[in-house]
């Protein structure tokens, strides 16, 4: 599953990342971030991407982005995304789900 994240409009560069919120947050892992800078109106525009393989552990587990500045301690936006799974093991036990992202 790939989790995106734009973060528009900035200045300076904003720093966009994924996260869970569980009992102890973490960040996620395996990610790749691309940055356009629009010269004609000095901003940054940054994408963040993840590929997360879901288990039956993050079933109601939620995901956010969040875009904040560097120096600054400015939380520019927050989404959040609340993973549904729905898991079942095949008839050679292995286990399958399926998931749907609630906004």
């Amino acid at each position: 599953m790939n989790l995106t994240c734009l973060s528009k409009g900035g200045y300076p560069e904003q720093t966009v990342d994924w996260y869970t919120r569980s009992a102890v947050p973490t960040t996620l892992s395996n990610c790749e971030s691309e940055t356009h800078f629009d010269s004609a109106a000095s901003i940054y525009n940054v994408t963040r991407t993840c590929t997360h393989v879901p288990t039956k552990e993050d079933d109601g587990i939620t995901f956010y982005c969040k875009s904040s500045y560097v120096d600054e301690p400015v939380l520019i936006e927050l989404t959040e995304v609340i993973l549904e799974l729905m898991c079942k093991y095949n008839n050679t036990y292995v286990l399958i789900c399926s998931c749907i992202i609630v906004l």
